[in-house]
């Protein structure tokens, strides 16, 4: 009978899908040399049936997908003797693989776009069943889905792990794995700052709504710093600053917000510092005289800035006719010449030019003329002869105009003749009056000005005689009331008087002899020398120098009423007596009508009646 052949089999196991399986027959044999020399046929089942018959002693089976594969192999003689092979395959699961992207570098708050792109295994059935995929950005894997693309927030910066993973139906995967970096993000926020602000203001800065990509950033807070002009101060959690003024200009002021991580972010503004004029207390003498100075001043200078304060002010001053030259001085003194209301004006300014202005109005009140001493006779003059006075007078008032009036004291009244220096301020007033009545009279000068000031001046006493009108004899005695003896006032008392006094011969001043004897003081006066005598009707006055118990130099003065003079009704007779000390200032030293004017009418009346006024016929 026929032997069937034999051959060595050899299959491929294990191998991965998608690789060919391959089998072969080797080293066939026969016991039969004819069939050896016939060659052999051989054919090869790749797991789905036999394919054909031929002499090659090879085949290679492909492979779709992971498993166990029964594969067989026959080899035949040319008489039909077969012999058949079997062998089973392990056909390993490959796992599928692709492109993966992942963002290299983000900044904090953006995603890392992950992707697996252009899968592919080797498995036509994996791939046609399809992938699944799954994303780790960086706190583990989400859940494995068909979307091959992932987005992985970022909350903080740093370096990030990201993993991906592409599985097939089989649970094969392959896993890739890169490093993104996060770059830190500085934090923002608004910067407010004014546009301008008055020196002296403090310009307040603040940095609000701050935000950062960064929810840690945020979570761990900002710091804020700010740069008033002259660089950053420390930096802090608060968010604002105050920055003094010390002076106008422009002012460039920053500030910044830093998170933890030292992303800084700076904001610059451009601020206007204002200059504000200087102030100050202005007062100006009101109301004054004329003559006298308005006394302008500015006190207490303030500047709200340093800078400003520091330079010093300058001050100038308008006394009415327009500002003078300033100058470091904060007082002016104004001139005046005239009365009348006065605008006066005081600016204080700063380095930078700016001023205050205050204004003023003073009253400048007039000044009455002041009248000095009259310069008249010293001597009694007779009747008919001129007589002539005089008297200067000032005003302070330079740009006033004067007229004059002289009083004579007769109830007659004429103008002076004034003549004014305004350069100086002073004048002086001029008359001439003959009188024609004898008697005591008292005259008053009065200067008066354009605005209605007026000032006088008197004097005491013209004393005007005529000796041809009478003579006055008398022996009598008074009762000297209290307060007429100065040295001892309240001595009152007896006290016998003698009086004579007559012109003759045409004699210039009259003689005769006065005496008063008052006991109770001791006091014995006589006359040495007289000096006039005035006879007017019932009244007669005339005076002269004597002596006080033998000594001394005293003048003397007396006044008398002639009661039974003709026309006077037989009344009494009165007397005055008045005796000063011309060695001591014209002190009184005894007089009967103490206090009264030196013309008085004598009120004393006498014990005898004996005064006898001689009218010459």
């Amino acid at each position: 009978a026929n032997v069937a052949p034999t051959a060595t089999f050899t299959t491929a196991s294990p191998v991965d899908e998608g690789s060919p399986i391959t089998l072969s027959l080797s080293n066939p044999s026969d016991p039969s040399s004819a069939d050896m020399a016939a060659g052999f046929s051989y054919a090869f089942d790749c797991g789905s049936g036999y394919g054909g018959t031929g002499s090659t002693t090879t085949t290679s089976c492909a492979t779709d997908d992971n498993g166990l594969r029964t594969v067989r192999a026959r080899i035949t003689d040319k008489d039909g003797g077969t012999t058949e092979y079997t062998a089973t395959s392990t056909i390993n699961n490959v796992a599928p693989t692709a492109s993966f992207t992942a963002s290299s570098q983000v900044n904090e708050g953006e995603s890392i776009e992950l992707a697996l792109s252009d899968p592919s295994d080797p498995s036509s059935a994996d791939t046609a069943a399809g992938f699944s995929y799954a994303f780790d950005c960086g706190g583990g894997y989400g859940s494995a889905s068909s979307t091959a693309s992932a987005s992985c927030a970022t909350d903080d910066n740093g370096l990030r792990t990201v993993k991906a993973k592409i599985t097939d139906k089989d649970g094969d995967f392959t896993e890739y794995t890169a490093t993104s970096t996060i770059d830190n993000v500085p934090p923002l926020a608004t910067f407010s700052a004014p546009t301008e602000v008055d020196e002296g203001q403090a310009i307040e800065l603040a940095l609000s709504d701050p935000s950062d990509p960064s929810s840690v950033d945020t979570a761990a807070g900002f710091s804020y710093a700010f740069d008033c002009g002259s660089g950053y101060g420390s930096a802090s959690s608060t968010a604002t600053a105050s920055c003094a003024t010390t002076d106008s200009g422009v002012r460039t002021v920053k500030a910044k917000i830093a998170d933890k991580d030292g992303g800084t972010t700076e904001y610059v503004a451009q601020v206007t510092i204002n200059n504000v004029a200087p102030t100050a207390s202005f007062s100006a003498t009101s109301p004054v005289d004329e003559g006298s100075p308005i006394a302008l001043v500015l006190s207490n200078p303030f500047d709200p800035s340093s800078g400003d304060t520091a330079a010093g002010f300058s001050y100038a001053f308008d006394c009415g006719s327009g500002y003078g030259s300033a100058s470091s001085t904060a007082t002016a003194s104004c001139a005046t010449n005239d009365n009348g209301l006065r605008t006066v004006r005081a600016k204080i300014s700063d380095k930078d030019g700016d001023f205050t202005e205050y204004v003023a109005q003073v009253t400048i009140n007039n000044v009455a003329p002041v009248v000095g001493a009259i310069t008249g006779p010293t001597q009694a003059v007779p009747v008919g002869t001129a007589i002539n006075v005089s008297a200067p007078f000032t005003d302070p008032g330079t740009a006033d105009t004067h007229t004059a009036a002289i009083d004579w004291g007769n109830n007659t009244t004429s103008a002076g003749t004034v003549t004014y220096n305004p350069a100086t301020g002073t004048g002086n007033v001029q008359g001439s009056r003959i009188y024609t009545t004898p008697g005591i009279y008292t005259l008053k000068i009065s200067v008066t000005d354009d605005d209605g000031g007026s000032g006088s001046a008197i004097f005491r006493y013209v004393v005007v005689y005529d000796p041809g009108r009478g003579h006055v004899t008398g022996k009598d005695s008074i009762n000297s009331p209290a307060g007429a003896y100065v040295p001892d006032p309240s001595l009152q008392g007896a006290a016998e008087v003698g009086i004579k006094a007559n012109y003759t011969n045409d004699m210039t001043a009259p003689r005769g002899e006065t005496t008063l004897m008052f006991s109770l003081g001791s006091l014995e006066f006589f006359s040495t020398t007289y000096e006039w005598l005035i006879v007017a009707g019932e009244k007669a006055q005339y005076q002269g120098t004597g002596t006080i118990n033998g000594t001394g130099n005293y003048g003397f003065m007396v006044a008398v009423i002639d009661g039974g003079a003709a026309g006077n009704g037989n009344t009494d007779d009165k007397i005055r007596i008045m005796i000063w000390d011309k060695n001591n200032g014209d002190a009184i030293v005894y007089d009967t009508q103490m206090g009264a004017a030196f013309d008085a009418d004598p009120t004393l009346v006498t014990k005898k009646g004996t005064i006898t006024i001689h009218q010459n016929k």
